[in-house]
């Protein structure tokens, strides 16, 4: 279930196609985009308490790396008032 979301969900974040906007995003774009769908397809089904846990998790895990928001020393936010904008930001 978790993937086939985190999948749907990869899918619309990914601008599409147009003559405007042009074919492709960066690498560092998808990564963000990644990583946000990574967040909230696991974070989703968790508590606050948890999703705290989570991203304790992702920010301190050795065995890899995600590109995540920078969030200042003392303020309450957490990766899940963050979002990728069309820009890539």
């Amino acid at each position: 279930m978790k993937l086939s979301q985190a999948t749907n969900l990869l899918q619309g974040l990914i601008p599409v196609e147009d003559e405007k906007h042009g074919s492709s995003i960066s690498t560092d774009h998808f990564a963000k985009l990644y990583t946000f769908t990574i967040m909230w397809s696991i974070g989703a089904f968790l508590e606050l308490s948890d999703r705290i846990k989570l991203e304790e998790f992702m920010r301190n895990n050795e065995e890899f790396k995600l590109d995540m928001p920078e969030i200042p020393e003392g303020s309450d936010d957490t990766m899940f008032d963050f979002f990728v904008e069309r820009d890539g930001e």
